[in-house]
């Protein structure tokens, strides 16, 4: 919930300045019927004074998150302030398709884009990241295309372009239509198109439900019992965002007579009660200690005053917000933002290196012990260095001598390669060190030797067992240095909390667990332990 709505706010100023006229040929190739389409002026944000404000106290990790400001450089060698447009349609909607094949996305840049370079650099990716003897499904094998069509190997997806400033995102299963669609001369969409074209908003947004779907909601059993429905299945509904001295957010549905226009009242009015009764009460609770609090209590009161107004055959909305000190903002949104992304990249950290532990299982049919050992069982490597094949680092890893302890002479110098996984975000440790530990005793999962345990054989389960810990103590990664367990004398001292106070680890199921200390004191001993006959007390990835 919190970094939903972090990353909303970001979007939603940084959304670009207007004053520039907009390309036409895009919204050209918007069929006029389609079931939603969304404009959005991407480019000219840092030209936008109040964009300006509040986008220069951005971390640029949080750009590169919300953004893909990165991948943007690296694949069409353009920045953020390069792109003009982005336009998503989706001309029909079905139950029988995932989202994701059923919507096109078409860019336009302000700059020429280099189209040579950026068709090598997908097609190695594609290469480089295809499952061995996957890189082009059965059912999609290469097919006679335009000059200007690009299958993505990889994925069900084609770029096809349209000139130096101009390409589409087309899902395998739209291409043929979209190749040879004839659209319509006029539609539903006439006005938003229109709109859209004029230069004069930041986001236009157009919605046909009768563009399949209200039938994919009756495919799905969406409709029965549904409160919002009005809302959801008007004749026709669009919106649009501008800012000016602030956010001005109009929204309008339109029904076929006045019965069905008051049942759409009533959905809209029971969907901002929900926003203001439920949404912004639980953002409360989890934004307490968080500078941000004043502003989603600001935002609070203001959707509480939106009050929507039959006019007619139609509902309109109408919502303004303006924000006194954008700058200061800013800085609280970047503060917040990179929390968000550094508990994100722990969780991650976390999933890939449990995962790792399965495919070391798959493939030598145990799980590692805490260390490679001698003959003699003397621990000489961590088991950070035994997992380096299932992580990518199949390189690094026979770079090691693996009869021979963690500071040999050909082993030491490898501490300072430690691959990024190991390292906790914002932690400042000295390089070539790492928290990521696990807990080693007769009682545990592991001890130096071997794992205790297969995966499928752990008495208490997997999900109810721990793997992975953030520990308090930061250690050489490829030293065999790991937690001693004892049941009686555990405590949450030997884990690292960060300043929420909360710590993570990756459950033997592959799950993560983000909890507060206070709540995990009393259920470390039985996460830890494999063999109790305690199960997991009831700690969720949201406590």
């Amino acid at each position: 919930m919190k970094r939903l709505c972090l990353f909303l706010l970001v979007g939603l100023f940084a959304s670009p300045n207007l004053l520039l006229a907009v390309d036409p040929k895009p919204l050209d190739r918007v069929p006029k019927d389609a079931a939603v389409f969304a404009h959005v002026r991407i480019g000219n944000a840092f030209e936008n004074a109040l964009v300006a404000e509040f986008l220069k106290q951005l971390d640029p990790t949080i750009l590169n998150e919300v953004f893909g400001a990165d991948a943007l450089k690296s694949y069409f060698g353009l920045t953020l302030q390069d792109a003009e447009t982005l336009t998503f349609v989706c001309p029909q909607m079905t139950a029988e398709a995932d989202l994701n094949q059923l919507v096109c996305v078409e860019v336009v840049t302000k700059k020429p884009y280099d189209k040579k370079s950026l068709t090598e650099k997908l097609k190695r990716r594609i290469i480089e990241n295809a499952p061995k003897g996957k890189l082009v499904p059965k059912e999609r094998m290469p097919r006679k295309l335009p000059d200007n069509v690009l299958q993505l190997e990889s994925v069900p997806a084609n770029l096809v372009f349209h000139g130096e400033r101009e390409l589409t995102i087309v899902p395998d299963r739209m291409l043929d239509n979209y190749l040879s669609a004839k659209l319509k001369a006029t539609g539903p969409h006439d006005e938003m198109l229109k709109k859209a074209a004029s230069g004069d908003y930041h986001i236009v947004v157009g919605y046909n439900p009768a563009a399949g779907i209200e039938q994919t909601m009756e495919a799905e059993g969406m409709k029965k019992g549904n409160r919002f429905i009005g809302a959801i299945l008007p004749e026709y509904a669009h919106a649009t965002l501008a800012i000016k001295k602030g956010i001005e957010l109009e929204a309008v549905w339109k029904y076929a007579n006045k019965d069905k226009t008051k049942e759409g009242l009533e959905s809209v009015q029971t969907a901002l009660k929900g926003l203001t009764d439920w949404m912004f009460p639980k953002i409360f609770k989890d934004a307490q200690k968080s500078d941000l609090l004043p502003f989603w209590k600001l935002l609070d009161a203001q959707v509480s005053k939106i009050e929507p107004k039959i006019e007619g055959n139609t509902v309109r909305a109408q919502f303004s917000l303006v924000i006194d000190d954008l700058a200061k903002l800013g800085k609280l949104v970047s503060k917040e933002g990179l929390v968000i992304l550094n508990e994100k990249q722990r969780a991650n950290n976390l999933r890939q290196l449990g995962l790792s532990f399965h495919n070391h299982e798959s493939a030598f049919d145990k799980l590692p012990g805490a260390a490679i050992c001698d003959k003699d069982d003397k621990p000489l490597l961590s088991w950070r260095v035994a997992i380096l094949p299932y992580i990518e680092e199949e390189a690094l890893y026979k770079q090691f001598k693996l009869d021979e302890p963690w500071d040999s002479k050909n082993n030491k110098p490898l501490i300072e390669k430690m691959p990024k996984i190991f390292t906790i975000p914002n932690t400042k440790d000295k390089e070539g060190t790492t928290r990521y530990r696990v807990f080693v005793g007769d009682n545990a999962m592991f001890t130096y030797k071997k794992a205790l345990f297969k995966f499928a054989n752990i008495p208490d389960g997997t999900s109810n067992t721990g793997l992975i810990f953030e520990s308090a103590n930061a250690v050489i990664w490829t030293k065999p240095d790991e937690m001693d367990f004892n049941p009686k004398q555990v405590t949450t001292d030997v884990l690292y909390f960060d300043k929420n106070d909360r710590t993570f680890m990756v459950m033997c199921d592959g799950w993560i667990i983000s909890a507060a200390k206070k709540k995990l004191g009393p259920a470390l001993r039985i996460i830890i332990g494999p063999n109790d006959g305690e199960v997991n007390p009831g700690l969720s990835d949201d406590e």
